[in-house]
């Protein structure tokens, strides 16, 4: 149910978006591009959270905007590869972990971030090969 939503709600955007694509994908710009424009602005969006937050927000929007529109365009474009896939994953890991230390670092919420940095460094530690025996 949840999912047949969501992929309602993606195929409305990908519609709405489909002329910014076009102009994008016209200009030449790949979906690489913007997730290597998301990273800086995930990164100073997270750094300015909670020193500047009037900075912050046009930061993370702009993450969120590039972050969205590398998988649209990538689609538009039929253009998805192996790297912009592990590119876009990895840049959402490092700046979903970045905000979870600056949670630990700036409020008093201290088990939520705990617990989410040690589930993405299980996560990644088992993309690397690690293999974690489970017990009976």
């Amino acid at each position: 149910m949840v999912y047949a939503s969501l992929k309602k709600i993606k195929a409305v955007l990908d519609r709405i978006f489909r002329p910014l694509m076009k102009l994008l994908h016209n200009l030449g710009v790949k979906p690489v591009h913007l997730t290597l424009l998301s990273l800086p602005s995930g990164t100073f969006g997270v750094l300015f959270l909670f020193k500047n937050p009037l900075v912050a927000f046009p930061l993370v929007l702009a993450y969120l905007a590039f972050d969205i529109m590398d998988g649209m365009l990538a689609r538009h474009t039929d253009n998805t590869t192996e790297f912009g896939h592990l590119l876009d994953y990895n840049v959402d890991k490092l700046i979903a972990s970045m905000f979870l230390v600056s949670l630990l670092l700036n409020t008093e919420i201290r088990l939520l971030p705990a617990f989410g940095l040690l589930a993405i460094g299980l996560i990644t530690l088992e993309e690397l090969g690690f293999k974690f025996r489970r017990f009976k």
